[in-house]
């Protein structure tokens, strides 16, 4: 509706604000119920969309919050697609003062479990996480053989479109920032 964009929301961003503001750190779960539970546990920096995969708005709103974003995922299948959507969906409104941090937790616990169960686990594992790109570009290359000529040119080619994609971004953000210096001058 016009009055409510569920696509942009945050669930627990209020509640969250001063605390991603002091960590200069934002985590986001896939849930309201992992909110929930990390906040009772101390994670009072977390957030998660509401019902809808991480978009673009999301990035943008929480952007004005902390640049160092935490996703923290299942480490099952549906983690890894819900992460690699969330990746997709970052890249068009990356830029380079962005820290985008994925992890994916093990031993089939979900945040809401881990944070309930051992915070102390949980937050080792929010320390050891896996950068944007070395999430990317494990996912390109995870049904590829590198030692196939055939799938070494499609690595290389997906890696190339991607850094063409985010060269643009990079190019835009730069074009901006002229102009602002401009603008000041």
């Amino acid at each position: 509706s016009k009055l409510f964009y569920k696509s942009s929301e945050l669930y627990g961003l209020f509640e969250s604000a001063k605390e991603i503001n002091k960590l200069n750190n934002v985590i986001i779960v896939e849930g309201y119920t992992d909110v929930i539970s990390l906040h009772h546990s101390n994670f009072q920096n977390t957030v998660a969309s509401l019902g809808t995969a991480f978009t673009k708005l999301h990035l943008q709103k929480l952007k004005r919050y902390s640049k160092n974003i935490t996703f923290c995922f299942d480490g099952d299948k549906a983690g890894h697609e819900a992460a690699w959507k969330a990746l997709q969906n970052c890249l068009e409104g990356y830029t380079d003062d962005l820290r985008i941090d994925f992890c994916f937790l093990s031993d089939g616990h979900d945040p809401d479990q881990l944070a309930r169960s051992n915070p102390q686990k949980l937050k080792n594992s929010l320390n050891n996480t896996m950068k944007l790109s070395e999430f990317l570009i494990s996912k390109i290359r995870e049904h590829l053989n590198l030692d196939s000529p055939e799938d070494a040119s499609r690595f290389v080619n997906e890696i190339s479109l991607i850094n063409e994609i985010i060269k643009l971004i990079l190019l835009g953000s730069f074009l901006i920032l002229i102009y602002m210096i401009k603008i000041i001058d």
